[in-house]
This record gives C-alpha cells, sequence and structure tokens, in this order.
C-alpha cells in the first residue's frame, strides 16, 4: 500500500443521515369519493352487497367457532386420556417393583442354602 492511498475508513461510522422526504398529496384538498384510492376499479358496494357480505364472514365466523370448540373438547378429551394413562403408567410402575422386590427375595431364597430342619 502506497502513502498516497487513503486509509481504509471505519466501517462502524455511517454517513450523516438524510431527512426523510416529505411526501406528495396529490388530491390534497379533494373529498374522497367511493372507489377512489388502491382499488380504483372496484365500485363501491351496494347496500345488499355489504349484507351479502356479512352474511358470508358471519357464517363462516360461526364454522370458526364450532371448529375451535370440536377442537377445544377434543383436546379436553386428550388430556383426560392421558391423565388415565398416566395414572396406569404408575401402577403398572408400582407393579413392576413389587415384582422386582420379590424376585430379589427368590434369588435370595435360592442362594442361601436351606437349613436343617430338626
Amino acid at each position: 500500500m502506497s502513502e498516497n492511498e487513503p486509509l481504509a475508513q471505519n466501517f462502524n461510522e455511517r454517513p450523516p443521515r438524510q431527512p426523510p422526504r416529505k411526501r406528495q398529496h396529490h388530491n390534497k384538498g379533494q373529498p374522497r369519493t367511493p372507489g377512489s384510492g388502491r382499488n380504483k376499479d372496484s365500485p363501491a358496494m351496494t347496500p345488499s352487497q355489504y349484507r351479502d357480505q356479512i352474511a358470508v364472514l358471519s357464517n363462516q365466523l360461526r364454522q370458526a367457532e364450532k371448529k375451535l370448540q370440536q377442537t377445544e373438547q377434543r383436546a379436553e378429551e386428550y388430556k383426560q386420556l392421558a391423565i388415565s394413562r398416566g395414572d396406569e403408567v404408575d401402577r403398572l410402575q408400582e407393579d413392576c417393583i413389587n415384582v422386582s422386590t420379590q424376585l430379589q427375595q427368590l434369588r435370595a431364597a435360592l442362594a442361601s442354602p436351606p437349613t436343617p430342619r430338626g
């Protein structure tokens, strides 16, 4: 690197921020009319279209609520099943411990020689 080349700048330094540009308001002062804005191609809805739209959305809402209720009910059933299976597992573990204890006692009895009765 020669002495004439500038040193690498610190990459953590940022250039000074530019102030945000002011947005231009094209329709300034003009009232908003139905159909203006993003969906210029679609005209405003008629009252009957609004009613139809509300009916469709209400129906979807009812279906979603019913599905939610069914899902919550299934979740509760699974929870109860898990609890009952957990109890069953506890009983089986207890049985295993009991059988293991009996097995150790039998092994111990077999390992020791019988005492003569007399």
